[in-house]
């Protein structure tokens, strides 16, 4: 057995836990207390827990098992952020009522842990929509999933953008996502979410940006957070995922390049 195996294992015992799986923040843009908004029952049907979050919000969050963590959200006071539900996945509702909500069109499936009619049903729109996310580890990558949906928008995609600083002056990575039908601004996007892979925080943040193509509104309803994967052999078995997290602060432990297990 390997140093490292060893030390892994002694460490585990008393202060740090081995991770299987990449650690998962859900975020709903807009709530109950939001206009026209509503919340995610805690957990969802899926057993997860969301964070509910609305302009003027800036919260820690809780990943999707409802554990704590040292990561929070804040929308950029530069920018202007608005919610509501209208001709958003559910249509043009006043206020979302059981029925309206049972009655969200969406594809469960094809949007995996965002497929919750909650979630889909609101959403925040800006022309020029800043926030970051920080408290993040410096010891990791982050993997973004956005899911976008309106009609009758001006335009029809949403561009999303992570930038690598807090002057959103150096966009990294950015992705497009129809928020509507191309040929029939009437039906909204129900199964189809961009992605914002290997993002690498400067300073624990991560800035990013949404606005609609031609700079008109642009379309957030929800997102997920990850922490990116690596995959690899470990004493022959390919696993997913194994790290080691300090359980005081929530933070991964680094192994010197030429640590193996």
């Amino acid at each position: 057995m390997s140093f490292a195996r060893c030390l892994t294992l002694l460490l585990a015992v008393f202060f740090l836990s081995p991770d299987v799986f990449a650690r998962s923040f859900l975020i709903d843009f807009g709530t109950s207390a939001s206009y026209r908004g509503v919340s995610v029952p805690v957990p969802d049907t899926n057993g997860r827990y969301w964070n509910g979050i609305k302009p003027g919000d800036y919260l820690a969050l809780t990943d999707t098992a409802n554990s704590n963590s040292t990561v929070f959200f804040g929308f950029n006071t530069n920018s202007s952020v608005l919610t509501d539900s209208y001709n958003g996945p559910a249509g043009n509702i006043n206020a979302p009522t059981a029925t309206e909500i049972a009655n969200t069109q969406i594809d469960p499936v094809a949007l995996g842990s965002l497929g919750i009619k909650e979630a889909a049903l609101d959403y925040v729109c800006s022309t020029n929509g800043k926030f970051d996310i920080g408290g993040l580890d410096a010891n990791t990558t982050y993997n973004l999933t956005l899911f976008g949906s309106h009609k009758y928008s001006t335009d029809t995609t949403t561009v999303y953008e992570a930038y690598s600083d807090s002057t959103y002056t150096t966009v990294v990575k950015s992705a497009n996502l129809n928020v509507q039908s191309s040929s029939n601004s009437s039906l909204h996007n129900s199964n189809h979410v961009a992605t914002l892979t290997g993002l690498v925080p400067t300073g624990g943040k991560l800035y990013l940006r949404f606005r609609g193509i031609s700079n008109n509104l642009g379309y957030l309803n929800s997102l997920q957070l990850s922490e990116a994967v690596a995959s690899g052999p470990v004493d022959g078995i390919d696993v997913s995922f194994l790290r080691l997290r300090n359980l005081f602060n929530g933070l991964i432990v680094p192994l010197w390049p030429s640590a193996t297990l």
